[in-house]
């Protein structure tokens, strides 16, 4: 690599633009992250979906309402507790008088309740009409819970055993349905891209065994959880949503400390709290003093129908820009640590640059990359940067680092080449028009190779 050259340029999209070429375009949004902190919360929200998928966290606010096969809407908390003493405990005939009338002045408590039944070994009928009652989730076309589906999710953790989320994608082709994992890692796999981790247990998997007692809990938190280790994990760089629930379950509990640990990270995903109200008050307190957690008083329909008005559109921008070939690395990470670490990398082998030789650092990071991103970043303004030299020196691995690290600083990141079917004068269109798409306080990067000769038409898309 001989040089780096910038151009700044002047532009009328919403966005700050650099492009980088050897070719490597990218675009700058956010001036500074100060700013992040002067849209508002809501508005940081909305900013942030629009440009990066965050991991959903859903509790019961989510499916209230929801009609399961009895035709009666889901309980939840207090209501649920209440079902459970009268369907279980008030109905077993093993009960004492004299225990039951105690159990009566606990029954709208669901964590006493479940605890009563299992002294009173009535776990399995327990788990009984927990199935029956959750199951058969009806969802109507025109029901809000159905806006889930105008968003890309990847990644949705559910402390809920109901089956409303395999409703929801019951109906979409079987490579967009959800990969199934209760309370441990699934075998099978489907191809999807979208994975639901069941925290709680399934109705569809009753065998496995729900969580609702403290035994339960105990033994929960006592095994390494799988699907608690890769949330860790998928955090540390993916932002969070918490959906419909008031942060008082104790696994969640566990999820909001590995959260609180990872505040020394130089750029911290953001975490928002979606809810009309927050009851835990050391969860208050944190949100009050840490930068990148948010409370949103949202319900989960006011959430929902935020994402078909206001940031489907840039999904299916997304959507149609892979169509035409632009690969986003944020998508390339892998959902599974142990993925990435048995990756073997052929890129010293002479094959091609792949997105985990980069995600995993296993590039040789030249001197003149090193710490550019970080210097671009700060700067808030568009930049045009030209990579060049010989054949064969690396301009490639040097560039997609350079994205890489720009992605790692909370960019969008993702390569698009001119292909080969597609004119000068159209592939500029395609991105003007993906651009104008992306809110205020976006920032993406987009690598394009090849393109030495069409300078003139970047100068275009900023203009």
């Amino acid at each position: 690599m001989r040089k780096i050259a910038k151009f700044r340029l002047q532009h009328d999209l919403p966005c700050r633009i650099i492009f980088l070429f050897d070719t490597f375009v990218y675009s700058n949004i956010h001036m500074e992250e100060i700013l992040m902190y002067l849209v508002g919360d809501e508005q940081l929200l909305i900013d942030r979906m629009s440009i990066r998928t965050p991991i959903l966290v859903l509790g019961a606010g989510f499916s209230k309402g929801i009609q399961s096969q009895d035709g009666k809407p889901l309980p939840a908390g207090h209501e649920l507790a209440e079902e459970l003493f009268d369907e279980v405990l008030a109905k077993s005939k093993t009960v004492k008088k004299e225990d039951l009338e105690e159990y009566r002045a606990e029954r709208s408590d669901l964590k006493k309740t479940c605890d009563n039944i299992e002294m009173e070994h009535l776990v399995e009928q327990r788990d009984r009409f927990l199935q029956k009652r959750f199951s058969g989730c009806r969802c109507l076309g025109g029901d809000f819970h159905m806006f889930l589906l105008d968003y890309p999710w990847r990644h949705i953790f559910t402390l809920n055993i109901d089956d409303l989320v395999e409703a929801i994608y019951s109906n979409v082709p079987a490579k967009q349905r959800p990969l199934v994992h209760v309370k441990q890692c699934s075998t099978l796999h489907n191809g999807t891209s979208l994975e639901l981790y069941k925290l709680h247990g399934s109705v569809n998997r009753p065998d496995l065994g729900f969580v609702f007692d403290s035994a339960e809990y105990r033994n929960y938190e006592a095994i390494p959880s799988w699907a608690l280790n890769t949330f860790g994990y998928l955090s540390l760089t993916n932002d969070v949503v918490f959906l419909g629930t008031e942060f008082q379950e104790e696994d969640l509990q566990l999820i909001i400390q590995q959260l609180n640990s990872m505040v020394e990270i130089v750029q911290p995903p953001h975490y928002f709290f979606v809810s009309p109200k927050i009851n835990n008050r050391k969860l208050v307190r944190k949100i009050e003093e840490k930068r990148n957690m948010h409370f949103i008083p949202w319900t989960a329909q006011k959430f929902l129908t935020t994402i078909k008005d206001r940031i489907a559109a840039v999904g299916e921008a997304r959507r149609k820009m892979r169509d035409y070939g632009m690969v986003f690395y944020d998508e390339q990470v892998p959902a599974d640590e142990n993925k990435l670490n048995q990756y073997m990398s052929e890129l010293y082998m002479g094959a091609p640059p792949r997105p985990y030789d980069f995600i995993k650092n296993i590039d040789i990071i030249r001197p003149q990359v090193d710490g550019r991103a970080k210097a671009l970043a700060s700067k808030g303004k568009h930049h045009l940067v030209a990579i060049y030299g010989e054949a064969y020196v690396g301009k490639t691995c040097a560039a997609i680092r350079l994205g890489v690290d720009l992605m790692r600083l909370d960019y969008e990141f993702s390569v698009f080449n001119l292909p080969y079917s597609m004119n000068a004068t159209a592939y500029q269109e395609r991105i003007i028009e993906y651009l104008e798409v992306l809110p205020e306080g976006a920032k993406v990067a987009i690598l394009a190779e090849r393109m030495s000769y069409y300078y003139n038409r970047v100068k275009d898309i900023l203009n």
